[in-house]
């Protein structure tokens, strides 16, 4: 069996895969801007670490992301490391704040069973996020039109604020 553990960020996601003690079998960094399928460049890389890498238990601090989704909706198993929780034991070990330490960070409490499993989301609670997301992209949307429009007024018409 292996434990993954992903630190993704908004360009990349670093991954750590560890055996059941704890061994760092291997390590990687998938660019999005150079892979068309995340997902895919992951499973490429457990693949040829153990013979059930379908099996991989990969931790994630963040399960919404569309990654973790995909990759649960592949058939993989993904749970959830509470991100406040890793934070406190990078610091109780001593470790560096770094993609690389924080995917073995997470691989190891995975590892240790410091999760969450990832709670399947029916259709309407899923339309539902898609809902809510979209409401509040339009009200930081708005929000930011009205900055505009003020300081605009400001320059051109002072009084008028």
């Amino acid at each position: 069996m292996l434990v993954a553990g992903c630190d993704w960020s908004d360009r990349w996601l670093g991954s750590a895969a560890l055996d059941r003690s704890g061994t760092v079998l291997g390590e990687t960094r998938i660019v999005y801007a150079e892979s068309p399928d995340p997902v895919a460049s992951y499973r490429e890389f457990l693949a040829p670490l153990g013979r059930r890498w379908r099996a991989t238990v990969t931790g994630i601090e963040d399960v919404n992301i569309l990654f973790a989704r995909a990759l649960a909706a592949s058939g993989m198993e993904v749970v959830h490391v509470d991100p406040t929780r890793a934070a406190r034991h990078r610091v109780a070990r001593g470790l560096s704040k770094t993609d690389r330490a924080d995917a073995r960070l997470i691989a190891s409490m995975t590892l240790e069973g410091a999760y969450r499993p990832l709670v399947a989301s029916s259709p309407e609670a899923q339309a539902l996020r898609l809902v809510a997301h979209a409401h509040r992209t339009a009200v930081t949307t708005r929000a930011e039109a009205l900055h505009r429009l003020r300081a605009a007024l400001m320059r051109i018409w002072p009084s008028a604020v």
